[in-house]
């Protein structure tokens, strides 16, 4: 997806000049930080197992993201947040990044298992993986208020190892032992149990088919002001995957995509795909893309979205509801997060164009009349347009044209969605679509 290596020098005071200029609060790096005040998932590997043997004769190396850590005999992943005492996952912090050459496999959203056989998952592309087992049971002292595992062992999974040797090309790599782990959790004081969520109902907001209801939202008394995201990135920014970068959408789907969109590499591009390398960049170490209700992730530049039943309106026009939100978040930079869900697509006659309403969440670019804009949770009617005849259309069976990448472009009125750093104008990603015929 993204590459980027910890092990090139980095100029500090270049690094520091573009965060301040931005306007950011430096955030605490480093996984010391975050090792002090919630713990960590410490492996130490051993050159004599043979997943570490594997790893070194196939001249892949392990780098993290920060505020995680890896050296070639130890890796440190730190506890998100505080945990109840009865937890059975914790999140991690940072991000697991295997390495060859100029090629990378990078495990993002990292997650520890703390049931009878722990384990450490991350995703790659749309799918969540197990990176390591480790063995042994973790132990609970609800006094000391911590979760221990110590003495574990701690093996690379057949799937991760799979997974790494599509990612780097590599013809032969196998799971197996890579060394010892030692899981050290600090729980919440008083850690009272927690109950489970219920499932929403079919009815229920955020459910596929649900009505657009509008969620609660808590407007903080001192909401963040969001910075303009940086015209140059303190570190190498991501490289380019290669073109095409999509899959086949199906029957009943829409897919959004933006990996093919220039300048996608550096946040200088204006456009989609530089709003998702500015969101998962690596060196922030906290930028997450998480799709629900009825969304899926295909890949970081391609979102999967439900449609609905398609409705017509006017005199030939049609309208093309959409299950499914993405959230952006990127909490080191002032809390920042954006949520879109529940395109709907109106369709002029001709069937040459589109006008795209959505539902959203987002905080205004400050003003001098509102230098503390809050938060805002509604409708965006034509936040973006779409051009189909820039599309392939393809037959698509029972009076209905499949519209094969379909350039967008935000509208003025979908401006301060994206932190109103933007223009409208801006190249918004592609549509694959389909439509009923006039």
């Amino acid at each position: 997806m993204t590459s980027l290596r910890l092990s090139r020098p980095v100029n500090v005071r270049v690094a520091a000049l573009a965060v301040v200029a931005a306007g950011f609060a430096l955030p605490v790096t480093g996984a010391s930080a975050a090792t002090a005040s919630s713990g960590s998932v410490v492996i130490s590997t051993a050159a004599k197992d043979p997943g570490t043997k594997a790893l070194r004769g196939a001249k892949i190396a392990v780098s993290a993201v920060r505020p995680a850590s890896a050296s070639r005999t130890r890796w440190t992943l730190p506890v998100s947040g505080t945990p109840a005492i009865d937890a059975t996952s914790v999140d991690l912090d940072g991000r697991l990044r295997f390495v060859r050459g100029k090629r990378n496999v990078t495990f993002t959203g990292l997650k520890l298992s703390l049931g009878s056989k722990p384990t450490v998952s991350g995703t790659v592309g749309k799918r969540r993986v197990t990176i390591l087992t480790l063995s042994g049971s973790p132990k609970r002292d609800a006094g000391a208020r911590t979760i221990e595992l110590k003495g574990s062992r701690a093996s690379l999974t057949s799937a991760a190892a799979r997974a790494v040797r599509s990612g780097l090309s590599v013809r032969r790599l196998s799971g197996g032992r890579l060394g010892s782990a030692t899981v050290t959790v600090r729980v919440s004081p008083g850690s009272p149990t927690r109950p489970n969520a219920p499932s929403p109902g079919r009815n229920a907001p955020g459910a596929p088919g649900a009505p657009l209801v509008p969620p609660v939202v808590v407007i903080p008394p001192t909401p963040p002001i969001v910075p303009d995201p940086p015209v140059d990135p303190p570190v190498d920014p991501p490289v380019d995957p290669p073109a095409p970068c999509w899959s086949a959408t199906p029957t009943g789907s829409t897919d959004w995509i933006a990996c093919d969109q220039p300048g996608g590499a550096a946040f200088g591009g204006g456009n989609l795909r530089s709003w998702i390398n500015y969101i998962l960049f690596p060196g922030w170490g906290d930028g997450s893309i998480e799709p629900t209700a009825g969304a899926s992730l295909i890949a970081p530049y391609d979102y999967r979205l439900m449609a609905g039943t398609s409705m017509p309106v006017g005199v030939n026009e049609v309208v093309v509801p959409h299950t499914g939100r993405i959230t952006y978040r990127l909490p080191s930079h002032a809390g920042l997060e954006v949520w879109i869900e529940n395109l709907n697509f109106r369709v002029n006659a001709a069937r040459t164009s589109a006008r795209v309403s959505v539902q959203a969440y987002y905080t205004p670019r400050p003003t001098d009349a509102t230098p503390n804009p809050v938060p805002v949770v509604g409708p965006v009617a034509d936040a973006m347009t779409v051009d189909l005849t820039t599309a392939t259309p393809r037959p698509a069976g029972n009076g209905a044209t499949t519209y094969e990448h379909a350039s967008a472009t935000l509208t003025e009125a979908g401006q301060d969605i994206w932190v109103g750093a933007y223009a409208a104008g801006a190249p918004w990603g592609a549509f694959t679509i389909t439509v009923p015929d006039p």
